[in-house]
């Protein structure tokens, strides 16, 4: 575990209370395809061992990216292209009001016709294979 020292002056966003805080908001930037997998509670990220070996590796589905040491092992489980673009599109949902949040343009690979395709994202869960 690393620490520093915030002394109040300069500095930037990348500075939270917790190591919780952060793996929740930095998540999303660990993965070039999708979000980390996350373990059983759904909660955490799945974390594995870059080298791969032992009982720390990722699912067929996914592979093991570095987190530059931010991790036990030293890497998260981040989902494989080739998986992201065969997900389906994400079906657009009646939206009801104070479930999901607004609806927005968004595109998908369709592996059918091997071309992104626009859609309409409800903003509710769906899957990585959603680009802005």
């Amino acid at each position: 575990m690393f620490y520093f020292q915030y002394l109040g002056q300069g500095g930037n966003f990348n500075n939270f209370l917790s190591q919780d805080h952060c793996e929740k908001f930095c998540s999303r930037i660990l993965c070039s395809a999708g979000e980390p997998l996350k373990d059983s509670s759904g909660e955490r990220n799945m974390e594995c061992s870059p080298t791969g070996s032992g009982a720390n590796s990722c699912p067929s589905t996914h592979s093991c990216e570095s987190t530059s040491g931010s991790t036990t092992f030293g890497g998260v489980c981040c989902p494989r292209p080739q998986y992201v673009c065969k997900l389906p599109r994400e079906q657009v949902r009646v939206h009801v009001p104070g479930n999901c949040g607004t609806y927005s343009n968004r595109w998908w690979f369709n592996a059918k016709t091997g071309n992104c395709e626009e859609f309409i994202y409800s903003g509710c869960q769906g899957n990585a294979n959603n680009f802005e």
